[in-house]
């Protein structure tokens, strides 16, 4: 390991939580970036482990003499690793600790096996360096934005990490909402990153430096969800951005300035299988925080998770009266505000629907695949899930599934992101 007079001295400790499998884990280097960047690059091999088994890691380190103990909580890379073999994860401790000096520091590396979507992993993409940026940081944490701050709705996009491989039902007919007339069976085999928000007005003029939403009084506009966008701005017309024939985004758009910006070539909207599956929660069907859909929920419950027409998603009616329109009584609401779902997503009910990047169509195609359904062939206009804010409680659902035309906004949709892994 190298050191010097600006170096700080590092030893090695492991621990391991591991009661899914009989495996066991080794450090075997601890090293800082030099010249001192504040990274810190953490090796180890994991042996014994299941093939196909992934693990989330989490470093602490103790120093003055065992005295203080600090956790990371910023990764330069994704803290999550697969299988056996020798292993880095690289800690950016500036982050977490600006003024740490310190001539002792014993790392403590512990793993845990992600069984399920209940271990959280987040992805933080920082948009703070504004629309004339080359480069928008990416981090990674464990632990969940604080949303007494609204940085994580406005100069920042998070993302959670979604494990795939539970079958789960996507479509099927619910009464008096656009569905498809049936659903199906089937899986995702790609790990992903989920928006935990709808992306909301301030993070599109971070990137795209406009403000397009109708919903646009400057008090309160900043964390609510854009909408209003044409999928020309988001990704690139149907016409020139054929899905699922390409996958290639247009120049100048919000996806393809974010790929470009982030390094992540994978950034774009979720497919709408991705979509159900992250809306479900978990639930094979029809769940949200816990309650199951399918059966119907209380109105009097539903206000507590969507924004709808029964807690301000009128656009001009009732009491509030047209002159609050444009104010925070009506329309969207910030994203967030309302409780999130079993993944801890928001507003995958009420609020905006969303754009994905499937094709529309009523009905299912023939020969529908039974893993990492694409949408689609053919077709001219654009899917969008999740019930919108001018929907009552009575009528809102995950199986929501409607259309925009190719070369159409609308004031009740707007877009959530994701990273495919491979």
């Amino acid at each position: 390991m190298k050191t010097s007079a600006k170096s700080v001295l590092f030893s090695i400790a492991a621990g391991l939580a591991l009661s899914a499998a009989a495996a066991t884990i080794s450090v075997d280097a601890v090293n800082q970036r030099w010249p001192w960047n504040n990274l810190v690059d953490v090796d180890f091999t994991i042996s014994g482990s299941e093939s196909s088994m992934a693990y989330r890691i989490e470093l602490s380190a103790t120093y003055n003499n065992g005295a203080n103990r600090v956790y990371a909580n910023s990764y330069l890379t994704e803290p999550v690793v697969e299988g056996d073999g020798q292993k880095r994860v690289t800690w950016n401790l500036g982050d977490d600790c600006p003024e740490l000096k310190s001539d002792d520091f014993t790392i403590s590396v512990t793993a845990t096996p992600l069984t399920d979507n209940t271990i959280p992993v987040y992805m933080v993409i920082d948009l703070s360096s504004g629309p004339q940026s080359t480069k928008y940081p990416v981090r990674y944490t464990t632990k969940a934005p604080d949303l007494s701050d609204d940085k994580c709705r406005t100069t920042e996009m998070w993302l959670r990490r979604i494990k795939a491989g539970t079958e789960f039902t996507i479509g099927g007919a619910f009464s008096g909402v656009a569905s498809l007339p049936s659903s199906k069976t089937m899986k995702l085999t790609q790990d992903f990153y989920m928006a935990i928000f709808e992306t909301t007005q301030q993070q599109w003029a971070m990137v795209q430096n406009e403000w397009p939403s109708f919903y646009s009084n400057e008090t309160y506009r900043a964390t609510r969800p854009v909408e209003s966008i044409f999928k020309s701005n988001v990704r690139g017309r149907l016409y020139y951005c054929p899905w699922p024939q390409n996958s290639e985004a247009n120049s100048g758009t919000f996806v393809k300035k974010m790929q470009d910006r982030t390094g992540l070539a994978a950034f774009d909207l979720p497919t709408a299988a991705q979509w159900e599956y992250a809306a479900l929660g978990g639930a094979a069907s029809g769940s949200y925080g816990g309650y199951n859909l399918s059966g119907g929920i209380s109105q009097s419950t539903m206000i507590n998770f969507a924004r709808c027409t029964q807690n301000g998603g009128g656009t001009a009616d009732g009491d509030i009266g047209i002159s609050e329109i444009n104010g925070d009584k009506t329309g969207t609401m910030t994203v967030g505000h309302y409780k999130p779902n079993d993944y801890g997503l928001y507003d995958m009910l009420g609020n905006v629907s969303e754009m994905v990047l499937d094709r529309y169509s009523s009905t299912w195609p023939d020969n529908v695949p039974e893993s990492d359904y694409k949408g689609p062939e053919a077709g001219y206009d654009n899917t969008i899930k999740g019930t919108p804010y001018s929907n009552g409680a009575s009528y809102q659902t995950l199986r929501y599934h409607n259309k925009l035309g190719d070369t159409s906004s609308d004031r009740a949709v707007g877009a959530r992101f994701c990273v495919t892994l491979d």
